[in-house]
């Protein structure tokens, strides 16, 4: 079994806790350890466009204590948590004004940084180190007939010198291992990469609504049965967000949003509550009936 330090960030053990559940379970069947950062903090994630150099600092800090573990990549499965810890990283390794002013954060708090630890989304680590033949092979319960949008969104591949591990563009990771659990992937997803409008929620929301509406909606049109998602800031406007998103533009969708996770853990045989079914907003009674 492969050992790696893990940092969940704020939502995975909050409103996402599927996410968590699902994560730690289906790693733990790929013989993949997941070692949880001790006294980890928020990544920063709502200080980033105000105050760059708190936010870095305090991802920063997370870095820190996973290259203290040992010699093993740090595990992150949120988008915006991966991002913030590499841009940190970037700042820290280019020696910039901000890269000094996180050194000098961590000092002060008796702590050290090398950016030597390798930053890795959990997408990352599935396709590149445990494969997909092993998942192909954990697969008991294929996603035979079961049509699915992959949604990455926008930065767990960009900008691309910070994520560096698929195409910035047109990624294809996800797409492959929704494959590898035999589901029937939406080819060309349009809006794959698009931003969910998430980050803008609170103080635009109608620009917000409309980008996830646009997400939602190709997704329908297309004939999804679901979609499949990495980012917790993405699931909840998707689905949290999808009724409120329903009533303001007179729509309906009723689109089952998943983690990437979930599906993995219906298809290797999981019992629906080991993938925490239950607290998802959209029913995903769908999903279930089509492959069980």
């Amino acid at each position: 079994m492969r050992a790696y330090s893990y940092y969940p960030g704020c939502t995975l053990e909050g409103t996402e806790a599927e996410y968590n559940k699902s994560c730690v379970n289906v790693c733990k069947r790929l013989g993949v350890e997941l070692r949880e950062i001790a006294d980890w903090n928020c990544c920063g994630a709502l200080e980033t466009t105000s105050e760059k150099a708190l936010a870095l600092s305090l991802s920063a800090r997370n870095a820190a204590i996973a290259e203290g573990m040992g010699d093993m990549d740090c595990v992150v499965p949120c988008n915006i948590c991966f991002n913030n810890l590499r841009k940190a990283q970037h700042e820290i390794v280019n020696d910039t004004k901000v890269g000094k002013i996180i050194r000098r954060s961590l000092e002060s708090a008796g702590l050290s940084y090398e950016a030597k630890v390798r930053i890795r989304h959990l997408l990352d680590v599935l396709v590149n180190d445990v494969g997909l033949e092993r998942i192909g092979h954990e697969v008991k319960r294929p996603l035979e007939g079961l049509k699915v949008a992959p949604y990455y969104g926008c930065l767990v591949v960009r900008p691309s010198v910070i994520c560096q591990f698929d195409n910035p563009v047109n990624p294809t990771s996800m797409d492959e291992v929704l494959k590898a659990l035999g589901a029937e992937v939406i080819e060309d997803f349009s809006h794959k990469v698009k931003c969910c409008g998430g980050s803008t929620l609170m103080g635009d929301m109608e620009t917000s609504f409309a980008l996830t509406r646009a997400v939602l909606k190709e997704a329908k049109d297309r004939g999804a049965d679901c979609i499949s998602v990495v980012c917790p800031m993405c699931h909840t406007m998707l689905d949290a967000q999808q009724g409120r998103i329903e009533s303001h533009f007179g729509e309906r969708y009723r689109m089952p949003v998943l983690y990437l996770t979930q599906l993995m853990g219906l298809a290797f045989g999981m019992d629906p509550v080991d993938v925490a079914m239950g607290k998802n907003i959209v029913s995903a009674k769908n999903v279930w009936e089509a492959i069980r």
